[in-house]
């Protein structure tokens, strides 16, 4: 689970970057692109940006869930308490599920990036 998570949060990042390289790019080449997809521009590159973020975000919280993971078998094995156990099953479960949804919400920032900016291009010309 681990390395499929970390491959996720890495392909949420590099997707939302790379996108927000081409537009930066297309910015730089393009003088006629036209002042309407101009003014769009910085609002694709916001929700890029905040992709990257949230894929950043979903490694931290996986992290945080391996973490505490690994706290309720080692407390298996050495006979910890149940209710430490228990919270870090919990904790576990929580972190888990936030990183899914940092992971939902760069995808989600990655296509109404890509939207804005192809309507954009679409009504300029």
């Amino acid at each position: 689970m681990n390395d499929h998570a970390r491959s996720a949060a890495q392909a949420t990042i590099l997707i939302n970057g790379g996108a927000a390289t081409v537009v930066i790019a297309l910015s730089t080449k393009e003088p006629s692109i036209g002042a309407h997809v101009a003014k769009i521009m910085p609002y694709a590159l916001g929700g890029y940006a905040l992709g990257v973020m949230f894929g950043a975000l979903m490694m931290f919280f996986m992290i945080h869930s391996i973490q505490r993971w690994a706290i309720v078998w080692q407390g298996r094995a050495l006979g910890y308490p149940t209710t430490r156990i228990d919270r870090a099953r919990r904790w576990g479960n929580i972190w888990h599920a936030v990183a899914y949804i940092c992971f939902g919400v760069a995808i989600i920032l990655f296509l109404i990036g890509s939207a804005v900016i192809a309507g954009a291009l679409l009504h300029s010309s």
